[in-house]
């Protein structure tokens, strides 16, 4: 709804001017008003983006966060649970985890001597400054074709809709990596008032 807003006071602010410049408006009435729009845009757009956007304070917590995660797993491998890494900032509580061993994408077997490759799911959550975050993790293992190996780490607060994500690949000599200079990503998924986007 925000560009909406903003593609409004530009529609008025160019409808205004041409009629300024039917009237034959004096030239400085014309730069004044042309001013007042630019600024009233401006104000706006500062405003929807900092209303809109990530939430800094979100982000300085969930940075030191995930970048403590991914440099253990990447050092480690994937531990048998979140919560077992240690020296983070914010202890992980309430994990719970999920494995499933695959032999192809739709079959689910018994165990990894069957399995071409196991798929993991982990959330968790902790809390900082009285904030309170959800972690997610997921990983597929290849057991063969180890270059098919990835995952995802995300951490968002669902009040403030600011997340975090870092992305798992494989390395070539074995084992995975991130990417520390592409990752970690910001986003925010806000919804209500004026970011809500208009519905087609």
């Amino acid at each position: 709804m925000a560009w909406l807003i903003t593609a409004g006071l530009t529609v008025l602010m160019a409808l205004t001017l041409v009629v300024m410049l039917v009237k034959r408006t004096g030239t400085k009435r014309i730069f004044k008003t042309l001013m007042g729009f630019v600024v009233v845009i401006g104000l706006f757009v500062i405003y929807a983006n900092k209303t809109c956007g990530p939430n800094t304070k979100d982000i300085e917590i969930m940075t030191s966060q995930i970048n403590a995660i991914a440099k253990h797993i990447v050092a480690n491998g994937v531990p048998s649970s979140l919560a077992d890494i240690d020296n983070l900032d914010y202890d992980l509580k309430e994990c719970k985890r999920n494995e499933r061993y695959h032999n192809s994408y739709n079959e689910l077997v018994e165990s990894k001597n069957e399995a071409i490759f196991l798929e993991i799911d982990e959330g968790c959550q902790f809390e900082a400054q009285g904030r309170v975050y959800e972690v997610e993790f997921h990983f597929v293992q290849y057991y063969r074709a180890t270059e098919n190996t990835h995952g995802t780490l995300k951490i968002r607060n669902i009040i403030t809709d600011t997340g975090i994500l870092i992305s798992f690949e494989p390395h070539y000599g074995g084992g995975i990596v991130v990417d520390f200079e592409k990752y970690p990503a910001v986003y925010s998924v806000k919804t209500t008032g004026i970011c809500n986007p208009m519905r087609q």
